[in-house]
This record gives C-alpha cells, sequence and structure tokens, in this order.
C-alpha cells in the first residue's frame, strides 16, 4: 500500500498517483483420524483438507492530463474440499485394501482493466479404489481397480459456459521379486491420465 506524486519541472503540466490495496487471507484445516480394528493391523484411516484463499489487489490511477489512466481491480479466490477414507485389511493369507476420495474445487476470477473480465470454474472428483496383495517368500503381488467420476463447470462474465462429465477405469497390478536386500526385480502395469487427481 502506497502513495506516489511526482511533478517534474520537465513537464510541469503532468502529475500522477497510485494507490494500491492488496488483501490476502489463507484458511487451512486438515483433520486425521486413524482406527485400529485389532492387533493385527486392520484399520481406517479418515482425511479431510480445505483450503480457502483470497486474494484482492486493486490499484488506482489518476492523471491530470487529459489522458486519464484507467483503474486496476484483480479478485481472485479458491475453495479446495477433500475428503478421503480407506480401510486395510490384513489377513493371514491376503491383504485386501479399499477406499474413496471426494475432491470439490472451486475458483472464481474477475479482472478490471478498462472492462471486466472474469470466470467460475468449479470440478468434483469422486474416487474409488480396492485392491489385494499377497507376499509369496519372496514374490510380491499386487492387483486391482480405481474408478473416477469428474464433473467440471465453467461460466464466464459474458454467459459462455462449459460442461462436461466423464467417468474413467483404472486397472493396476504388479508383481515383484527380491532375492536379496541388494537386488529387486519388478513388473507393473497402470492406466492413467495426464490430470489424474
Amino acid at each position: 500500500m502506497g502513495q506516489m506524486t511526482f511533478n517534474a519541472d520537465a513537464c510541469p503540466s503532468n502529475s500522477y498517483s497510485e494507490s494500491n490495496h492488496d488483501k490476502y487471507r489463507l484458511e487451512t484445516i486438515s483433520p486425521y483420524v486413524d482406527w485400529k480394528l485389532d492387533s493385527l493391523g486392520k484399520k481406517v484411516t479418515v482425511n479431510y483438507n480445505y483450503i480457502h484463499v483470497i486474494d484482492k489487489i486493486n490499484q488506482n490511477f489518476d492523471s491530470s492530463t487529459a489522458h486519464n489512466f484507467s483503474n486496476s481491480n484483480n479478485d481472485y479466490s479458491y475453495i479446495v474440499n477433500t475428503l478421503s477414507a480407506d480401510l486395510n485389511l490384513p489377513f493371514t493369507w491376503l491383504n485386501f485394501e479399499l477406499g474413496g476420495k471426494y475432491s470439490h474445487f472451486r475458483t472464481n476470477n474477475v479482472s478490471e482493466f478498462g472492462s471486466r473480465n472474469g470466470f467460475l470454474y468449479k470440478e468434483t472428483v469422486t474416487a474409488f479404489y480396492a485392491d489385494v496383495n499377497r507376499m509369496f517368500g519372496s514374490f510380491y503381488a499386487k492387483a486391482g481397480l480405481r474408478y473416477e467420476h469428474t464433473n467440471d463447470d465453467g461460466i464466464t462474465l459474458e454467459g459462455l459456459s462449459v460442461s462436461n462429465k466423464y467417468d474413467h477405469w483404472f486397472p493396476f497390478a504388479e508383481i515383484s521379486y527380491n532375492p536379496s536386500d541388494n537386488h529387486s526385480f519388478a513388473l507393473s502395469y497402470s492406466k492413467r491420465i495426464d490430470d489424474l487427481l
């Protein structure tokens, strides 16, 4: 935040002033719970994350000349909510894992410099997974499946909008061989996309 003026003798007809107002706020919440179901390692894990960011930058320009400067205002904010739950069930003959995750992202952007522009964007991702794994002496094997449903919506101040819904299945498998502490061999397969969360 500041104030600046000048009136140089070389151009006495000009004067210029600038005032800035910046506002930034960050809020976060991250509770974590881990429930042990028995002494064998069975447990339930629940994790929640909340992030809220507000960033405002306002600049005001004034000139005594006929060519007045414009105002510049930029408002940016976003909210992220994620909730995940995982269940781990180890047995003597097999280990079983399953879980789910919900993620919601929302951002609002408005900028003004002569003209006003902005957009609102929301994205929701719901995911579930399940896998099994087991040790066979020096061998380790794991296989599972993950499902994701994504829903995103966006709209501009001019009224232009876009909306998408899509589903994805992601199988994965892994097998590894560990003959000693210094040697390990593994072969794995997985399907993924670039913007996978």
